[in-house]
């Protein structure tokens, strides 16, 4: 079929090129592997710009093996690979998060003498930043100074968020300051990881001052930004500085999501659990749907105030709004009930996971608790039964409602035939006093 096309091509090459470069749009890596081999076998002149298209077609269906392969190829052939051909492997390489890969053609590169330009900079930096490879992309920073290329913005907010990643803001908020001085503008995605870089390291001063020098550079802050700011309150506990946040973004021309409120619930302690559950009906007035996450923010600030009864109702709840309750939904509202000795609340919590075995040895401990606080021996020694493991808490809280009822001998046939790492902490409860 390509034998008329192959006569062509040998007089006309840049016709192979755009028949290569067709095939690598649409992906058809194979066949346009297939059109090289055949232009080889028939000594159809086969120059860079064929073997750039095709690693271009590698690039594109993310083959970065192939990508590789071909380029190393390249070296031991007359059409040796151009910065064109090095960019779009490393875009195969960035892709695929393959960042030593990418490192290493870059490398390569300045041994072959070709100087790399800012796109090749900036797929070597991007796949580092994709592996979290923090470390690697701000050595590729300091190498990009070297090589008389000028650093560009994705370069940098490549860095910024590979810190970002690692919770580095030293280094995030280094680089963000060094902008002005390589003449790069700072973009809210810089920005943005600046200030999640903050919030994973807890540095939550950082976050609001960052939050605060964006209108002053030109930038509105965005809901990631507010929300990265919320979270970075919530872990340090600052739950007033969260608050306001919060309400800075319902006034501004960004709307809150759920974890805008999410984070903000969960900044609260335990003596402003019903601050927190108007939070939580707030968020539903303003018409954002809970999720997983925000309903589970909810029922543990009920768990922290003992607050059982609203703990019970959204976990009923959730079935209404297409929402399943999981473990930690579960776990939070049986601990709730446990606290004030809803014995019966808490065993039909524990009723209600939808699998049984997927109960964990909190869940079942605080239900224990629960019996043991309402005295209720017998349905604590049930759950106790059931429970494929214990632990020392699980003994704690079954040993003394199990005195009360008389049954510390049945417990203790149990604990020996069953979790034997138990005994002697049994032992020592009961006898060694």
């Amino acid at each position: 079929m390509l034998s008329p096309s192959l006569q062509r091509w040998r007089h006309r090459p840049q016709e192979a090129t755009k028949v290569l470069a067709s095939l690598a749009t649409m992906r058809r890596i194979s066949l346009a592997g297939d059109v090289l081999t055949l232009m080889q076998k028939n000594l159809v002149e086969c120059n860079v710009f064929h073997f750039t298209a095709y690693v271009g077609a590698c690039e594109k269906s993310g083959q970065w093996t192939w990508a590789v392969r071909t380029l190393k190829l390249m070296q031991t052939l007359p059409a040796a690979p151009n910065v064109y051909t090095f960019s779009s492997a490393m875009n195969a390489c960035e892709s695929r998060s393959c960042w030593t890969q990418a490192a290493f053609l870059l490398s390569e590169m300045r041994l072959a003498a070709i100087e790399p330009n800012v796109v090749t900079c900036a797929c070597s930096s991007s796949a580092c930043e994709k592996a979290t490879e923090w470390q690697s992309v701000l050595v590729l920073l300091s190498t990009i100074a070297t090589i008389q290329v000028r650093k560009d913005v994705i370069c940098v907010n490549s860095a910024i968020s590979a810190c970002e990643k690692v919770g580095k803001w030293q280094s995030a908020l280094c680089l963000l300051t060094h902008m002005e001085e390589e003449r790069l503008l700072a973009t809210l995605v810089g920005f943005n990881a600046a200030i999640s870089a903050c919030d994973k390291a807890g540095f939550w001063q950082g976050a609001l001052q960052l939050l605060a020098a964006m209108p002053l550079a030109q930038f509105k802050p965005d809901t990631i930004s507010y929300n990265a700011a919320i979270s970075a309150c919530a872990g340090s506990g600052e739950w007033q500085h969260a608050l306001h946040i919060l309400e800075q973004l319902k006034t501004s021309e960004h709307a809150a999501d759920v974890i805008s409120y999410s984070g903000a619930i969960s900044a609260l302690d335990s003596s402003r659990w019903q601050l927190a559950l108007l939070l939580f009906y707030d968020m539903t007035t303003a018409r954002v749907s809970p999720d997983l996450i925000g309903f589970s923010c909810a029922i543990s600030a009920c768990e922290r105030g003992a607050a059982w009864r609203d703990a019970f109702v959204l976990v009923r709840s959730m079935p209404s709004r297409g929402l399943q309750p999981n473990l930690p939904c579960f776990s939070s509202a049986i601990s709730a009930s446990s606290a004030v000795a809803q014995w019966d609340r808490a065993l039909t919590l524990l009723c209600n996971l939808e699998d049984p075995n997927a109960t964990d040895l909190f869940c079942s401990n605080s239900a224990i608790l629960a019996c043991g606080r309402g005295l209720q021996w017998q349905p604590a020694l049930h759950i106790f039964e059931t429970m494929p493991q214990h632990d020392v808490v699980s003994c704690s809280s079954a040993v003394p409602v199990c005195d009360f009822g008389i049954q510390h001998l049945h417990l203790a046939k149990l604990l020996e035939e069953g979790d034997r790492k138990a005994v002697g902490f049994f032992h020592d409860l009961h006898f060694g006093m």
